[in-house]
């Protein structure tokens, strides 16, 4: 069973935070492995040169900022046999990505369009996504980590965005999961893993309080309400 600070938000759960679940079905609150982008403010597009003129086999790739102005993605010079040029406004996009925990927050049962309302579309049109957010880890002792101080504050609930957890998953440190870096990942079985555990019940409940209040910034009169209520008089 996973242990957690008396000054959380897990405290107000009565069963077990995380229960087992062998199954490979997507359901809300599943904790799945996925292949995380590291998300940077401005996207990266990939441009490639010819190292020779005449050579269109070999390529210099460069990595550039891709803005949302308008304008278009910045072309190659001269066409590379194994990056072909796109129409329009297209553009390839590059990022760092590395294998996180991920929580499934919706889309888990999608409505399917059918084949005959789908003739002569391509096939990512109609493909379904579920939506999951990526967890980090908040150790403080690592560089890329979360400071102390920070981390207290993230468990005292004063970001939206941010929700600290302890998974499953055999380690014994904290976890942060990101509601602002909330990405689709397509129901084939080859684009997630699932761990074998997702949230009870009344913990998906207490969670989806946070996601609300996160969305549209209000905290209603629930738990999550008496939570800041409460820390706010405990640690003021």
């Amino acid at each position: 069973m996973t242990s957690f600070p008396d000054d959380c938000i897990q405290g107000l759960n009565d069963g077990d935070w995380w229960v087992k679940d062998e199954t490979r079905t997507i359901d809300r609150g599943m904790l799945v492995w996925c292949h995380v982008q590291y998300f940077s403010q401005i996207p990266l597009q990939l441009v490639a040169e010819r190292t020779v003129r005449e050579d269109h086999e070999h390529a210099a790739l460069k990595a550039i900022p891709l803005s949302a102005s308008g304008r278009k993605a910045a072309k190659e010079t001269l066409p590379v046999a194994a990056l072909p040029s796109l129409l329009d406004a297209d553009a390839y996009v590059v990022n760092r990505c590395k294998r996180r925990p991920c929580l499934v927050l919706g889309g888990a049962n999608p409505s399917l369009v059918p084949k005959k309302d789908s003739l002569g579309m391509a096939n990512w049109q109609t493909s379904p996504f579920f939506l999951v957010a990526p967890y980090y880890s908040a150790d403080t002792g690592n560089r890329s980590g979360f400071p102390p101080a920070l981390v207290q504050k993230i468990r005292h609930a004063h970001f939206r965005q941010y929700f600290l957890d302890q998974l499953p998953l055999g380690s014994s440190k904290g976890s942060i999961l990101r509601f602002d870096q909330t990405f689709p990942v397509g129901h084939e079985h080859a684009s997630f893993a699932p761990t074998g555990f997702r949230l009870g019940d009344q913990a998906l409940f207490l969670l989806e309080q946070w996601l609300n209040w996160y969305l549209d910034g209000t905290l209603g009169d629930g738990e999550l309400f008496a939570f800041k209520e409460l820390i706010s008089e405990e640690f003021s």
